[in-house]
């Protein structure tokens, strides 16, 4: 009898999410340093520097690096690659560690990110 495995996939977390939301912000509008998500209902906090074909992001919630184009972001806590997909205000994007479509809009200084896996809503706003 064969044994069949089965790799376990976790959805990607508002952590990830916040960090995402701020790389796709510093694309569409400015460098902001943190991000309020309102579904958790915390600040969190980033430094970041280059340009949004090289990004390099460190993520204190995470304790984590994120670095590279929007066309593939390496993230150093998941071991993961991220792609997001700019068209004027809106985006989508796949993320590989979690295997998880997402899409959403900026509209000023809010990101929205509709998370596919699990069919969530998240907004956040960045500062």
């Amino acid at each position: 009898m064969q044994r069949e495995e089965r790799l376990l996939v976790l959805p990607m977390d508002s952590n990830k999410r916040a960090c995402l939301a701020l790389i796709i912000g510093r694309a569409a509008n400015q460098n902001y340093q943190s991000v309020y998500d309102f579904g958790a209902g915390k600040l969190c906090m980033f430094t970041s520097s280059g340009s949004v074909g090289n990004i390099h992001v460190f993520d204190f919630q995470r304790d984590s690096v994120v670095t590279g184009s929007l066309a593939s972001l390496y993230d150093m806590g998941t071991n993961s690659f991220t792609t997001v997909n700019m068209n004027g205000s809106s985006f989508c994007g796949f993320d590989y560690g979690t295997t998880s479509y997402f899409t959403g809009n900026v509209n000023g200084n809010v990101v929205m990110i509709y998370d596919g896996q699990n069919s969530s809503y998240n907004t956040y706003s960045l500062m």
